[in-house]
């Protein structure tokens, strides 16, 4: 599953707000809310897209590099 991470940085603090998201769709829904509130000078909005693994499919990952890391060290 992908998720969203909108992170902003405003000027006259040192702290970003990290939202995440399930949806494109939510986030334009934020860059919005944003836009109707105004957006000041200096203020970064950044959007990214990342991979939310289960703990099965991190497992499954790590078991297939020991076994590649194990023939190939063999």
């Amino acid at each position: 599953m992908n998720v969203f991470i909108v992170t902003i940085k405003y000027p006259y603090c040192e702290h970003e707000c990290i939202s995440v998201y399930d949806s494109m769709e939510a986030v334009m829904h934020r860059v919005e809310m944003s836009r109707l509130h105004g957006v000041d000078e200096g203020e970064e909005i950044h959007i990214s897209c990342t991979e939310v693994l289960t703990e099965q499919v991190a497992l499954e990952r790590l078991n297939n590099v020991r076994k590649y890391k194990q023939q190939t060290n063999d």
